[in-house]
């Protein structure tokens, strides 16, 4: 009876607060697609099922739907069975320094659990030896994330979030395969925006994720990925156009709004509004002639570079057979050559001139920077044999070097 009662109450509390989101003791959570969010200050409540005692976490509801979980750096315990039987989580990661666990807090017995803690700091992390499940991995910290991707000339615009202070960050693009990601750049610190040249909006849609490097745990984990829009259209009857789209992935978000323009680079004006549960639309009032739309996602938070708000577009559908978004800033096809090498390698970049790079070692760490035209031969034989990464006109080059 008293259970019942509980869940009762639980059901009420549920129905008239927020839905994903609160407070446990002095902590604050939330959730975000798949992702559980703890942060604040001190220590995280003990939780139970027992019939005895049933007091289970607030966030437990929604266990069914969480794979990720992130822990603030001020959380300095983690309260026992706070995440007892989460069955599908795949990873765990924290911020603090140090951390008690009370016991069987990641207790799940269906999978093993990655969990990412800052480097060398696994010794401080007490009461591991109940989590039988449980796989520790360093990571650098914090982690850096995506604020959103839109698109600019037809190319992806990689927004990074506001704050974001890794020393470097790596840029992968999901190709040939799902989660196969291919590194595409490395950029470094206080670079806030990054453009995918070679990106082709109104090809497809692309997904993204980024890593932090550090000179103490190298690359940190991949996760968090985003995926951008791909918005056609087709003829319907009585001059009707149909619009369908590849739903934006990577934050949460409540709203479409879809712009139409009779002009490429006439104003685009607002039609319609729908929920985000809606991938398709019939625009029953188009003007004759050639029409072009865009779909737009507002978003609430700032991202660090100055944009007509925080707005994630889409790329330009049109009927205007004269239009061609050309890629005139894709560059000539790279060309590295011995690699790998055991002293010299040369780079030939076609017609290109005053040519920037860049050369990191596996640490991410600067190893040159110079510039040439057209072609150069550099030498390496005088650093240690292992993988290095040239940047170079906004692709990164992957050099092996050997005795």
């Amino acid at each position: 009876m008293k259970k019942l009662l509980f869940f009762a109450i639980a059901l009420f509390i549920i129905s008239t607060s927020s839905a994903q989101g609160g407070t446990t003791g002095p902590l604050t959570w939330n959730i975000s697609n798949d992702t559980l969010y703890i942060g604040g200050n001190g220590v995280m409540p003990d939780y139970s099922y027992a019939d005895y005692d049933y007091n289970p976490p607030p966030w437990h509801d929604y266990m069914s739907s969480i794979y990720v979980i992130v822990i603030g750096e001020n959380v300095t315990n983690i309260g026992a069975y706070a995440f007892y039987y989460f069955h599908r989580l795949n990873c765990v990661i924290i911020h603090a320094k140090y951390a008690y666990m009370n016991g069987y807090s990641f207790s799940i017995a269906q999978k093993d659990v990655h969990l990412y803690i800052p480097c060398n700091t696994w010794q401080n992390y007490y009461g591991l030896y109940h989590e039988l499940f449980i796989i520790i991995e360093p990571n650098p910290d914090p982690i850096p994330d995506m604020c959103m991707i839109s698109v600019n000339n037809n190319h992806n615009e990689i927004i990074l979030e506001k704050y974001s202070y890794m020393l470097y960050y790596n840029i992968y693009r999901e190709e040939y395969q799902e989660n196969n990601w291919v590194l595409v750049d490395t950029i470094d610190k206080g670079v806030n925006k990054w453009v995918d040249i070679n990106s082709n909006a109104n090809m497809r849609s692309y997904k993204y994720l980024i890593t932090s490097v550090s000179s103490e745990c190298g690359e940190g984990i991949k996760w968090n990925w985003h995926r951008t829009m791909h918005l056609t259209i087709n003829a319907g009857p009585n001059n009707s156009w149909n619009l369908i789209w590849t739903p934006y992935f990577g934050i949460q978000y409540n709203t479409y709004n879809i712009y139409r323009s009779n002009s490429f680079n006439g104003e685009m004006t607002l039609i319609s509004t729908l929920p985000s549960n809606n991938h398709s639309y019939s625009d029953f009032n188009a003007p004759s002639g050639y029409v072009y739309y865009v779909i737009e996602i507002i978003i609430d938070k700032e991202c660090v570079v100055s944009k007509s708000g925080s707005s994630i577009k889409s790329n330009i559908a049109t009927n205007d057979p004269n239009v061609y978004i050309a890629d005139n800033d894709k560059i000539e096809s790279i060309g590295v050559y011995p690699n790998p090498t055991s002293s010299i390698f040369n780079v030939n970049v076609g017609n290109n001139k005053d040519v920037d790079y860049t050369l990191f070692n596996n640490l991410g760490q600067i190893i040159k920077r110079d510039k040439f035209n057209e072609y150069a031969a550099i030498d390496i034989s005088s650093l240690p044999d292992g993988v290095y990464y040239m940047k170079i006109l906004n692709e990164v080059k992957k050099i092996v070097k050997i005795k």
